[in-house]
């Protein structure tokens, strides 16, 4: 029994030893399994984004490729269509020419290589005999000449010549153009690039193609020919680059006037003196005639009447008005009197001299034209011709103003109801020291002098408000 109970409990033992190894074991490889699974975890999430970065930049290197051999079809394509195109217009502008058989199967220089033997149509394989070939091929057959007979041009006058060449070119160079009516500026100028382009090609072809000839030793009398062609087209080119220039001014100077003249409609309410509104009045008169001479028109703008003008209306009597413009004459009343003549007279004499200044003023004043070449806005430009004329003309406005009151004061002052009646503007009566002047005819007058002096005054403060806003 003491045996047996050893066995089982040695046996009990052994088990429970296996059994514990048994689950040792297993958690040893569930732990290297969970170890693994973590290193696998980690290394996807190393080697991802690499794999991801090398498929996309296989794809792009791919993309770029393939975008790159389209764009070179595509440049492929746009060289050959402007490499016919040029060849086109290179064969069309030596084809306007019009030049005659003499001249392209002329026979060669002994410089050049070939035998004189030679006939010119089949002569060597050289790209100028090609060309002359390909020339005589194109051209009409009023101008070909036959073997041993003188070319139809050959006898005509250089002029006649160029008149011939001129006519067939056509729209890009008339002999003698007839006059076209006023335009519409930008259709005008949208012609004119065309024009340009065209012309441009034209003169690119023309060059190449002496180039090509004058290193291929060809004679300077089969240069001539295109050499006068491509002056005439540079001549062209400047022509109308000079009026594109024209129309793009002539935009600008509208704006200007359209700009000056919003300014003169609404001079009341912007408080501008009478130098402010004669000074922009010029202005836009210069604006209107600029205008008309780029237009290409012989009238020009009517002038703009200023306030001064209406003023000398309002205070000229109906009967003056319609009588021929005289200068004013003064004839004074007596030795001892002082007065000279009315108040309207005297103030019409002291607007001649006003006159005279403002012409003397004009000739050192900067015109509009002048002052609108600098690169400006059109409003700039506009604002920089009315504030320099203004700032010019304002301290002697100022004088001018003063002075004129005080000698308006003074005339009224000295003036009586003895003195004579002047008409004014028109003709004048002579004053006899005897007849006084009639009452209404004086009270007009000091009436007509009460009331410049109160619009005077009221510009003034217009002006010195405005300049203080």
């Amino acid at each position: 029994e003491a045996a047996a109970a050893e066995e089982a409990r040695r046996r009990t033992a052994a088990v429970a030893v296996i059994q514990a190894g048994c689950r040792g074991m297993l958690a040893r490889q569930r732990a290297a399994a969970v170890r693994h699974a973590a290193a696998r975890e980690r290394a996807a999430a190393t080697l991802q984004p690499a794999v991801r970065g090398f498929l996309a930049r296989r794809e792009w290197t791919r993309r770029r490729q393939a975008e790159a051999e389209a764009a070179a079809e595509v440049r492929a394509a746009e060289d050959d269509k402007w490499r016919r195109t040029a060849e086109s217009l290179r064969s069309a502008s030596l084809r306007s020419l019009d030049l005659d058989e003499a001249a392209i199967l002329k026979t060669p220089s002994p410089t050049k290589t070939r035998s004189a033997a030679t006939p010119p149509s089949a002569g060597g394989n050289t790209t100028a005999s090609r060309l002359r070939a390909k020339l005589r091929a194109r051209l009409p057959s009023a101008t070909r000449a036959k073997d041993g007979e003188a070319s139809p041009a050959a006898n005509e006058t250089p002029d006649l010549d160029r008149a011939r060449r001129g006519a067939a070119r056509g729209a890009l160079r008339p002999v003698a153009p007839q006059p076209q009516p006023s335009k519409d500026p930008v259709a005008e100028a949208a012609e004119l690039d065309m024009r340009h382009s065209v012309l441009s090609a034209n003169v690119t072809g023309l060059m190449d193609t002496l180039a090509m000839m004058d290193g291929e030793g060809q004679g300077e009398e089969e240069l001539a020919p295109l050499r006068s062609a491509l002056a005439d087209l540079k001549a062209e080119l400047r022509r109308i680059s000079r009026r594109r220039e024209e129309l793009v001014r002539r935009s600008a100077l509208v704006e200007s006037a359209a700009f000056v003249e919003q300014e003169l409609s609404s001079y009341s309410s912007l408080g501008l003196s009478l130098a402010d509104i004669e000074s922009r009045s010029e202005a836009l008169r210069e604006l209107r005639t600029e205008i008309a001479r780029i237009d290409g028109l012989v009238e020009e703008a009517e002038p703009t009447a200023t306030v001064e003008d209406q003023v000398k209306e309002d205070a000229t009597p109906a009967a003056a008005r319609t009588a021929p413009s005289t200068p004013p004459v003064v004839e004074p009343a007596a030795a001892d009197d002082g007065v000279g003549a009315t108040p309207v007279a005297r103030r019409l004499a002291f607007d001649d001299e006003e006159e005279k200044e403002k012409e003397k003023e004009a000739k050192k004043v900067p015109t509009a034209e002048e002052t609108l070449t600098t690169p400006a806005t059109p409003a700039t430009g506009a604002a920089s011709v009315v504030s320099t004329r203004s700032t010019l003309a304002a301290d002697e406005n100022d004088r001018r103003i003063e002075r004129f009151r005080q000698r308006l004061e003074a005339s009224s002052a000295s003036a009586s109801p003895a003195s004579p009646a002047v008409a004014s503007s028109g003709a004048s009566t002579p004053a006899s020291p005897g007849t006084p002047a009639s009452p209404s005819k004086a009270d007009k007058a000091k009436e007509v002098d009460a009331k410049l002096a109160a619009r005077i005054a009221k510009l003034k403060a217009q002006r010195k408000a405005a300049r203080r806003e």
